[in-house]
């Protein structure tokens, strides 16, 4: 008789595993390629596809209409202490999620004194971003599910901490689906219980504490549904003088510090309308997103009333950077001024040096590069049809004869339109990636990012010029004649190609580079081009 083959372990399992955990083969799993060519591809398809169905189909509204709201929890509110841990973008390469999981999973973490014992949270907020790229059942088991399973593959039934989540953009690329077979069907995840039944909820914290997440799906409205269930419960449970923490998807401050402030007016409509108008107080802000740890307090005159934003999205993701980060916030409502309290990770110099890695552009997205030089390829076929390469193979390759290029590519240029139709789409191309994103580039304005784009295009365009003169110059590369003999055309080929991969390739990273040096720009390429494991974090609270 065959042995009969252990079943792998299910999240969904505990308190009984199976005797299989079948967790090795999992623990390979590398960071997200920002820059894999197919990966971007199918995130922008699946990105048009998700806010397409959010826009005609809010899942919300359906979950409203066939599942009950969450179940009001009190359970932890007549407690002396609690503590909640806190934990966003999370999901990515195995060694970054499961040290961060392995963090929340320690019955006990002592901080830097090596004298104050911080106990595991009895709740855990995931903030959103649970998955990355995008999520799919697959993206969930293999880069959430068993990272946590392995931190914490079970609990005891009578004591086993409970996990809360909200979704982010990236889990509503499926219309939540993955999102509420893990977290809304108040079953096992991993060591961890879940209760909820939508994608928001409320919990009661002792000492007249409360803690809120909100759904506010790919940057869009607070839906009805939603609204109601917050202002039942304020209006029902919540007494005068009572404090909230708000989990979010986004940190609302920073994008409006920059000139975006549809989301933070969305929740600004929760604090007013509902925690304040009931007699509550906003305590705190909590926020992924963004991947690093950042604190800002209030301004104001009562310290011990003075409100605090978060951002805390260092759950696994690539790591963003902090040094662009204002020392001060001017959120424009009623002079809110808010002070950063000087605390991030990464720290600002390891952010700066961290930017540089970006110079191994083609070692590090060799697929990318390879892009880069199959452009630099086809554009120097359309070029060898002009008279442009005949010319430039009788002008010796020196420094001094450098001023003749440029008069002479524009006339060559201008005899063919395909070649006018490559080198307007290089120049569009360049505009086009850097196209204003307030979110990230506070009060620059729109022309600032495309000339710095028309700019990064010429750099590339002169390296293909240099590369086009220097073959025409060497006689161990030969021209392809007009028709290409196959030996001419596979050198001039190779040639072309591997220094659009590797010169063209140091170019587009020394261009992230210096953009967000100098001028802020790029904030999220130039960080996830670096794809930074290290510089992780967990928020830990304690009520008491």
């Amino acid at each position: 008789m065959p042995k009969k083959k252990k079943s792998a372990i299910s999240v969904f399992d505990c308190p009984q595993p199976p005797e299989n955990t079948d967790i090795d083969r999992y623990t390979g799993i590398a960071m997200t390629d920002w820059f894999s060519p197919a990966l971007l591809i199918r995130t922008a398809l699946r990105q048009v596809a998700s806010t397409l169905f959010a826009t005609y189909s809010d899942k919300r509204t359906l979950l409203a209409a066939v599942n009950d709201a969450t179940p009001f929890v009190t359970e932890w509110s007549s407690q002396d202490r609690i503590t909640v841990d806190y934990v966003a973008d999370l999901g990515d390469g195995w060694d970054s999620t499961y040290s961060v999981a392995w963090g929340l999973a320690q019955p006990e973490l002592t901080v830097d004194d090596g004298m104050t014992p911080l106990a595991r949270g009895e709740i855990l907020v995931m903030g959103g971003d649970q998955v990355y790229p995008y999520a799919s059942s697959d993206e969930y088991k293999n880069r959430l599910a068993r990272p946590y399973q392995a931190a914490l593959p079970c609990s005891d039934e009578s004591t086993a901490p409970t996990v809360f989540a909200i979704p982010g953009n990236h889990d509503w690329y499926d219309g939540l689906s993955s999102f509420m077979r893990y977290f809304g069907q108040q079953r096992w995840f991993a060591g961890w219980r879940t209760r909820q039944t939508r994608s928001y909820w409320a919990v009661q914290l002792p000492h007249r504490w409360w803690l809120w997440g909100i759904d506010s799906q790919l940057d869009a409205y607070i839906d009805h549904a939603q609204i109601r269930y917050f202002r039942e419960t304020a209006e029902t449970h919540m007494q005068p003088g009572d404090r909230v923490i708000l989990c979010v998807a986004e940190p609302s401050w920073i994008f409006a510090n920059n000139g975006d402030a549809t989301l933070h007016r969305n929740l600004s409509f929760v604090e007013n309308e509902i925690i304040n108008k009931h007699g509550g107080h906003l305590a705190l802000t909590v926020s992924g997103d963004l991947h690093h740890y950042a604190h800002y307090t209030e301004r104001a005159p009562d310290a011990g009333k003075a409100r605090h934003k978060v951002t805390c999205g260092g759950g696994g993701a690539f790591s963003h950077g902090t040094h662009h980060l204002p020392d001060e916030l001017d959120l424009g409502d009623d002079e809110e001024i808010y002070d950063s309290t000087g605390e991030y990770l990464p720290s600002a110099s390891d952010s700066r040096a961290m930017l540089w890695r970006n110079l191994l552009m083609p070692l590090r997205h060799p697929l990318f590069a390879a892009v880069i030089g199959g452009f630099y390829l086809v554009y120097a076929w359309v070029l060898n049809r002009t008279l442009l390469l005949p010319e430039l193979s009788a002008i010796p390759f020196a420094i001094e004869n450098v001023e003749k290029i440029p008069s002479l590519f524009i006339k060559s240029t201008f005899t063919s339109l395909l070649a006018v139709a490559f080198l307007l789409l290089l120049v569009m191309s360049g505009a086009m990636f850097a196209q204003p994103d307030w979110k990230s580039c506070p009060g620059r304005k729109p022309i600032r990012k495309w000339l710095g784009g028309i700019v990064h295009s010429v750099l590339h365009l002169v390296v293909l010029l240099g590369s086009l003169w220097y073959i025409a110059t060497e006689s161990w590369i030969t021209i392809p004649p007009d028709p290409p003999e196959w030996g001419s055309a596979v050198y001039f080929s190779l040639a072309i190609g591997l220094s659009g991969a590797l010169i063209g390739g140091v170019v587009f990273g020394l261009y992230l580079i210096l953009s967000n040096l100098l001028f802020g720009f790029h904030r999220t390429e130039a960080f996830s081009a670096v794809a930074d494991k290290d510089h992780k974090s967990f928020l830990r609270i304690q009520i008491s």
